[in-house]
């Protein structure tokens, strides 16, 4: 049983952990280009609500609202939430326009999912698809699914589009196959032919697996493939257990960085220095302490204990001070660099063959332990890899028959602007 709750959900995900953070899905540029892929889904008993009066408005009005439906979608704001009366004082206050009702809202979502199911059958109408599903977790740690889906035809290298998001409260096989299997009845009809998914792509972890056995009960031909990002980041991740003073390093850093004194001395030093983005993964912190770790040693050995950070200074002055710091920093550099920009090319979504070549290409050059026992691991244990290299070498030698094949997704997560 499926709990869904009303949300707009962008297809454009970055990669970050095993599971992807809602915060990220539950996102949008605002485009009518990038609206155009979202899906609406609304509770039943939102609808029985008692309506409020409704007030007639200028097509001004009427753009509001729709406006203002889409924000509380993208934003996971109950729509309860608008009828405060301190919202809708400050809404007309500052902006002139009246709040819609609770059933003028729903109905504006309801209206807009028509249409966004409407262009994802127009997009992929007689054609084969890629259907890709992840699981993400909200701010309050409930476990949502997305299915995402695309056409394979040669041509479509463009954002796929959002199908169905929804919060499930039992997270296994059954259930994940339940709403792949509901969404797609929703988006094409009962009548779905389960030969047009010639690839289907998931996270990894232990519940996909199990849904893409139910799947291929459908169609055998299937090519069930792990996100190959993040297949190459639980690679990385294992960076922080094996430099564990680079991870002390980090964590202690940050909360150093906080402090105004610190960051203030810091932004003064006459080599130049710019504070690291709050948004840099793991390995990209410990990237950029390796690139300014003359800076970052000399003013930290310098500074006296600080009011509030003395525990996490006195650390980070004695992982400086040590001798393996720098060395540890700089084979992380050397070693996994390239991982960490292969991640960032996939989520570009080059063509096929590239993507392929970027696989093979890290076979070769990653040749630190354990990182290379666990990359040539992680990607065995990705039995779709090897149908799709076979794709990519025919694709290689002109054959026509695979063209269709161009631009097929190796990923679920998509980091284009």
């Amino acid at each position: 049983m499926t709990d869904t709750t009303p949300m707009v959900v962008e297809s454009e995900i970055k990669v970050e952990s095993d599971l992807f953070n809602v915060d990220e899905v539950i996102a949008t540029h605002g485009t009518p280009k990038h609206m155009s892929n979202f899906s609406f889904i609304i509770k039943e008993e939102e609808v029985k609500e008692e309506p409020s009066e409704d007030v007639p408005g200028s097509s001004e009005q009427l753009e509001f609202e729709r406006d203002i439906a889409k924000l509380f979608a993208v934003c996971n704001i109950p729509l309860s939430k608008s009828q405060d009366p301190f919202f809708k004082s400050f809404i007309e206050t500052h902006t002139g326009h009246i709040v819609p009702s609770h059933e003028k809202l729903v109905a504006s979502i309801k209206n807009d999912s028509v249409g966004t199911l409407d262009e994802v059958r127009a997009a992929t109408i007689n054609k084969d698809i890629a259907i890709r599903m992840s699981e993400a977790k909200d701010f309050h740690g409930k476990s949502y699914s997305t299915v995402l889906i695309s056409p394979i035809d040669g041509s479509f290298n463009d954002l796929p589009f959002l199908a169905n998001v929804s919060e499930l409260k039992r997270l296994n096989g059954s259930t994940l196959e339940g709403f792949l299997s509901n969404t797609l009845k929703e988006v094409y009809g009962p009548g779905f032919d389960y030969h047009r998914i010639k690839i289907y792509i998931t996270d990894g972890g232990a519940h996909s697996l199990q849904a893409s056995k139910a799947l291929k009960a459908h169609n055998p031909s299937i090519i069930h493939l792990i996100c190959m990002a993040h297949s190459l980041q639980r690679v990385a991740d294992q960076a922080r257990f094996e430099f564990k003073d680079v991870h002390t390093l980090i964590c202690e850093s940050r909360r150093l960085f906080s402090l105004p004194d610190i960051k203030k001395g810091l932004l003064e030093d006459s080599r130049g220095f710019s504070m690291p983005s709050s948004n840099l993964s793991w390995l990209e912190l410990a990237f950029f302490h390796y690139v300014n770790f003359e800076i970052l040693k000399d003013f930290m050995i310098s500074q006296e204990d600080n009011e509030g950070a003395s525990e996490s200074l006195r650390k980070v002055k004695e992982i400086y001070e040590g001798d393996s710091i720098h060395n540890d920093l700089m084979l992380m550099y050397v070693s996994l660099n390239g991982v960490h920009e292969a991640i960032n090319t996939l989520e570009q979504r080059p063509p096929l063959q590239e993507s392929v070549k970027l696989i093979d290409d890290l076979l070769e050059n990653v040749q630190l332990e354990p990182f290379k026992s666990l990359l040539n691991a992680s990607l065995k244990k990705n039995t779709g890899l090897k149908r799709i290299q076979s794709i990519a070498a025919n694709l290689s030698k002109g054959s026509k028959e695979w063209m269709k094949y161009k631009f097929a997704p190796i990923i679920n997560c998509d980091n284009r602007q």
